[in-house]
């Protein structure tokens, strides 16, 4: 079992190779969706009103986070 903590094998697990943004085969809206919510969200509207239009592609908490 200690054979998986070796330097090499630590490294290794360090590495950055997950795919960010719409690259991510899970992802669930684009970089564009995310600049309309924020700047849509900047411009005054509601929260509410914004979600409703993502609500068949995110979770209200994913949405939120954004």
């Amino acid at each position: 079992m200690m054979g998986v903590y070796t330097p090499e094998n630590k490294i290794y697990h360090l590495r950055d190779t997950g795919n960010k943004g719409s690259k991510n085969g899970r992802a669930k809206i684009t970089e564009d969706d995310v600049k309309q919510i924020r700047l849509r969200r900047k411009n005054g509207e509601t929260l509410k009103d914004v979600y409703a239009d993502y609500a068949d592609k995110l979770t209200k908490g994913s949405f939120t986070n954004i």
